[in-house]
């Protein structure tokens, strides 16, 4: 907070410094306007000055009407005589008032816009900044000289006309290029960015445009009078008012019709009042005509680059969109897979539950009937489970279920084997590619694993056995339900055998066709 005031000070003081520096312009703008314009009645036929003003209050508002009658006030100082100090004076001041009215009402009918960048805002820059200002200051200055000089008749009309021209043709003219100044200067910081490569190779061609035009004035019949140098010009403002770059195209302008104002005061000579006016009419027209190109020009590619910058935005928005929906998609599918999984995976040893087993075997019993192979199914069932669950309670069961899961996880072969719990203390295995005898031999390990698990309780180490029942597969078997019912079977004739042993049983006959002994005694 303390460094606020030195701010507000700073800020104030660039303020006025600038203000400054364009009322000094002002007067050296008028100065050259005097030594190279149409005099007459004290009046110049182009006042660049105006242009400057209503660039000036575009920048600064209001703030810039006491500068802007500041510098026009040093020109009548330093040139006028005492006893006319007053009658230059007054139309300083009103030609400041006449610019804040106008670009005050200007800025109102455009808002936030962009001045002279759309074909709306440069209409209006046309009739308010352009006619109203011109007009309020013709009324004002006229008035004053008919006050102070009694100016009578024609003549009074011949100041009024050459007043509102002089403005509107140095509004139409400079205001444009400095607000290129302005706009080229804030984008990019530097002076040397002005001058860029476009603009070194437009100013060669306009200069050498006009260098042509002025030796083919030379040769011109001295009928076509001195209307023709200046449309000549209109191919190069038409060229000039589509080029890209603002700072190029306006500066150029300005160049073409003043150059070509030139050509013509050169070629006639002493050129009437009139007929100056007449020229000076054709290059305005040229020109504002150019500002609507070049203003609809610009508009056009600034909706393009909207368009493509929408385009570009709605692509990035579908490809977020996109990507946000393929992580749902993958989420989804992570969600569906851990379903599908929980769906058939026994949550207690991690084995396939009863669904996935069934499913699986009707796969397999489909893949044995097409291609005539042999497959072992083992029913499994521990003994005496529920002793076990009464006397050491269930934890200690659920305990002994998941090391019977982990030894058939162990023994089973990767991408072959398909162990399952089918619920409660029943077990299952689908032994691939596997004919009786090996099915037998696979069974009897098992087993022996089984039976050399130990289980800690707080009662000791708990052993347990199991039994199991085997049936082949092949593609002889009208169903998968005669293999599953001969493997049942099968189990249940090892527990009423003894238990901890396995029985096989042919599913083509339903009887038991070959009995093991425990697996123990070999």
């Amino acid at each position: 907070m303390r460094h606020a005031p030195t701010t507000n000070v700073s800020k104030g003081f660039r303020l006025a410094l600038e203000l400054g520096v364009c009322a000094l312009a002002i007067w050296i703008t008028i100065w050259l306007s005097y030594a190279v314009g149409f005099v007459g009645n004290t009046v110049v036929a182009i006042w660049p000055a105006g242009g400057l003003g209503v660039w000036m209050a575009l920048r600064y508002g209001w703030r810039a009407v006491p500068s802007i009658a500041l510098g026009q006030g040093l020109h009548v100082l330093t040139t006028f005589p005492p006893d006319q100090l007053i009658a230059g004076l007054l139309p300083s001041v009103t030609n400041g008032i006449a610019i804040g009215i106008a670009i005050s009402l200007y800025r109102r009918a455009v808002g936030a816009a962009e001045p002279l960048y759309s074909l709306r805002t440069v209409t209006l820059f046309f009739v308010i900044p352009g006619v109203l200002h011109s007009v309020i200051a013709s009324v004002a200055g006229t008035s004053i000289m008919i006050a102070f000089f009694d100016v009578q008749g024609a003549a009074r009309w011949e100041i009024a006309w050459r007043w509102l021209f002089s403005d509107f043709t140095g509004v139409v003219l400079i205001a444009p290029f400095m607000l290129a100044v302005e706009e080229a200067w804030s984008k990019r910081q530097r002076l040397v960015a002005l001058f860029s490569r476009d603009l070194a190779s437009a100013t060669a061609i306009t200069l050498g445009v006009l260098a042509l035009i002025g030796i083919a004035a030379t040769q011109m019949p001295d009928a076509l009078g001195q209307y023709p140098i200046v449309l000549f010009t209109m191919p190069l403002c038409i060229w000039l008012a589509f080029k890209e770059s603002s700072i190029t195209s306006l500066s150029l302008l300005a160049t073409s019709i003043l150059g070509a104002l030139g050509l013509t005061l050169a070629r006639v000579g002493d050129v009437s009042a009139a007929g100056f006016l007449v020229v000076q009419l054709y290059g305005v027209v040229v020109m504002c005509t150019s500002l609507v190109l070049h203003a609809n020009s610009r508009e056009r590619r600034q909706a393009l680059a909207a368009l493509a910058s929408e385009r570009a935005s709605l692509e990035r928005t579908v490809a977020e969109r996109t990507a946000a929906l393929q992580d749902q998609i993958a989420a989804y599918e992570l969600v569906k897979a851990e379903l599908e999984k929980q769906a058939s995976t026994d949550s207690l040893t991690g084995l396939a539950n009863r669904r996935a087993f069934m499913s699986h075997l009707d796969e397999q019993f489909s893949k044995i009937k097409r291609n005539n192979g042999t497959q072992c199914l083992v029913m499994m069932d521990l003994d005496h489970f529920k002793t076990i669950n009464d006397t050491h309670g269930h934890a200690v069961g659920d305990e002994v279920l998941e090391q019977v899961g982990i030894i058939l996880k162990d023994s089973a072969r990767t991408g072959m084997d398909f162990p399952a719990r089918l619920g409660g203390e029943e077990f299952a295995c689908l032994l691939d590619d596997t004919s009786l005898e090996g099915g037998i031999i696979a069974a009897k390990r098992l087993l022996k694993r089984i039976e050399d698990a130990v289980v800690k309780t707080t009662a000791g180490p708990l052993s347990f056995t199991a039994s199991a029942g085997l049936a082949p597969i092949t593609g002889e078997l009208p169903s998968i339900h005669h293999a599953m019912v001969a493997a049942d079977e099968a189990l249940y004739e090892a527990k009423r055998s003894g238990r901890n042993q396995v029985c096989t049983h042919d599913p083509l006959t339903i009887t038991i066709s070959l009995k093991v002994a425990q697996h123990s005694s070999g």
